[in-house]
């Protein structure tokens, strides 16, 4: 956590805090319609404890929604529902995430394309363990433009952040 200075390690209770905390402070200061999207999958081998980790983050995310009374969109159900369709098979664990952070790096500078890149490192979603590949971001537009659309044609579309 002192690389990243932060004041300490993050932890679910201090994101919780910290995120109901924003959400309370951009409530008050809007009238705006506020929706909070749940974290992606860190790395898609659902085993993981990093991966289980962020899933308990976005848990916490949908119940902050659900007490603030605002929109939740559920990218991370989105990308599991998808993982559990079409399974995957990375290439590396998650311990190899710097490794697999400069291949594809590498890959990226010799012209490959993002979806080159994570069908070469065994990724549906990802280029590596945290970027999001056009499938994976694709799918955080589909769920911002449902948002959108929701409040459009209810004649409220001046007031969505």
């Amino acid at each position: 956590f002192s690389r990243k200075k932060l004041s300490q390690p993050p932890t679910l209770a201090s994101f919780t805090s910290n995120l109901q905390s924003l959400v309370s402070e951009l409530k008050s200061e809007t009238q705006a319609n506020i929706a909070i999207l749940s974290l992606p999958l860190i790395g898609e081998d659902l085993n993981q404890p990093v991966t289980q980790t962020s899933i308990g983050f976005s848990r916490a995310i949908q119940k902050i929604a659900k007490q603030q009374h605002i929109d939740y969109l559920p990218l991370q159900e989105a990308m599991l529902e998808h993982l559990n369709q079409y399974p995957t098979q990375p290439r590396y664990r998650y311990e190899k995430r710097h490794t697999v952070f400069v291949i594809s790096l590498l890959r990226r500078l010799l012209g490959h394309t993002d979806q080159q890149i994570s069908e070469k490192l065994g990724f549906r979603l990802h280029i590596d363990f945290l970027h999001l590949n056009k499938k994976g971001a694709d799918m955080i537009v589909d769920l911002i433009e449902k948002f959108y659309i929701k409040y459009q044609y209810a004649g409220d579309d001046t007031n969505v952040h």
